[in-house]
């Protein structure tokens, strides 16, 4: 006759260790219940992050509308091109995708401000151009 505890999985030495080749019941499907929970921790981080990713490639296109805006706007002050510097500004903005709220002309400089709105904010840079030498200081 075999020993009762042999029969029995759930039965444990009276030192309270188990039988060699036998499991807890309780234990049942835990890692499942890790690995879901994994699986849940990594899709949460992933819907937070790739939003605000998305935002640093946003704000690099805003910046790159501002520059072409600036240099548009320059271009048309120095007299390269014929028109309205702020004109220019306004045109080259909203052909990469965004609006100038301001644009200032004095003497060749421009400055132009332009934001564009990404998940109901609006992301915004700053932006100058002129000739060499025409600005303060070693950068303009």
């Amino acid at each position: 006759m075999q020993h009762p505890a042999v029969q029995h999985p759930a039965v444990q030495r009276l030192d309270g260790q188990r039988l060699a080749g036998q499991s807890r019941a309780g234990e049942r499907g835990s890692g499942t219940v890790l690995a879901v929970g994994v699986l849940g921790a990594v899709l949460l981080l992933t819907a937070v992050a790739l939003p605000l990713v998305a935002a640093l490639a946003v704000s690099q296109s805003v910046q790159g509308a501002t520059d072409a805006a600036a240099l548009a706007a320059a271009d048309t002050a120095s007299g390269r091109v014929a028109g309205v510097p702020c004109a220019a500004a306004a045109e080259a903005a909203r052909l990469n995708g965004a609006s100038v709220t301001v644009c200032t002309v004095d003497g060749l400089i421009v400055s132009v401000t332009a934001v564009r709105g990404y998940l109901g904010f609006e992301l915004g840079a700053r932006a100058r151009a002129g000739p060499p030498g025409a600005g303060e200081g070693p950068f303009g």
